[in-house]
């Protein structure tokens, strides 16, 4: 599919014409610019996870603006997208690391054969050890790009993990205040995922960003993304809270260590 050529509409209204997003570094499917937003495939629990945010309103700071849903006319099996704002928007060069969070990335509807897969992929990486796993990062600047793929974070072991998470830093001027950004933004998130009795968050990811324009001042976001597997919390808080929080806390731990 030439995605540039083709046309969307959202609630009746056109959107740009689109192209696939330069700056993805990891995820499933494609994710499509279209002006200052993202279409990414849809599916119907990231749907529903999006639309049940506005009774829930103490994580829409920490999650990307959600726009509908647009039909796209193109010649693949699905033609329904989620739109939220591209969190890259306006960035000379944006600087992207996606990080899947907890100890837990399966949920009891798949499929016996892809439990087992996802349990062992996750047994051998950081996501056991240290409930985070860097899964890509994409560093631009005048210079040029370099991209690290997934295949590069699964080799990442808990011992180097703090200095695969500084690669992500290294060479920028305002490396000391990126870091104390994220590392208060985090402490500030896991707090309310401490406290929070609303969804099982599973197989979800942090993006990170900054700005590695030398000439521009100091802009930096961090989202949570990917609720393609989130579902309404239907019981007690468990393993998968747990694996949540120590995520959380040893990503903090390798950010501080950084400082």
């Amino acid at each position: 599919v030439d995605y540039r050529v083709v046309q969307s509409r959202m609630s009746g209204v056109p959107l740009p014409t689109f192209e696939l997003h330069p700056d993805q570094v990891a995820g499933h499917g494609d994710l499509l610019q279209a002006g200052e937003r993202i279409m990414k495939p849809m599916a119907a629990v990231e749907q529903q996870f999006y639309e049940s945010l506005t009774a829930h309103p103490e994580f829409i700071s920490y999650v990307p603006r959600y726009h509908g849903v647009a039909e796209v006319s193109t010649n693949r099996p699905s033609n329904r997208f989620v739109v939220m704002d591209d969190l890259t928007y306006g960035y000379r060069y944006p600087c992207v690391m996606d990080v899947k969070i907890g100890t837990v990335h399966i949920l009891e509807s798949f499929t016996p054969e892809k439990k087992e897969e996802v349990t062992k992929k996750t047994a051998k990486t950081t996501s056991a050890s240290l409930g985070y796993r860097i899964c890509g990062m994409l560093k631009k600047s005048a210079a040029g790009s370099e991209r690290k793929d997934k295949e590069w974070g699964r080799g990442i072991t808990k011992d180097n993990s703090a200095a695969a998470v500084g690669e992500y830093f290294h060479g920028h001027p305002y490396r000391a205040e990126f870091l104390r950004y994220f590392s208060s933004t985090l402490k500030d998130l896991q707090k309310l995922m401490d406290e929070q009795i609303v969804y099982r968050f599973v197989s979800s990811s942090l993006l990170f960003i900054y700005e590695a324009d030398m000439e521009a001042a100091p802009r930096m976001s961090l989202h949570m993304i990917d609720f393609a597997h989130t579902l309404p919390m239907d019981g007690p808080r468990n393993h998968i809270e747990e694996g949540i929080s120590m995520g959380l806390r040893n990503l903090i731990i390798a950010l501080d260590s950084l400082a």
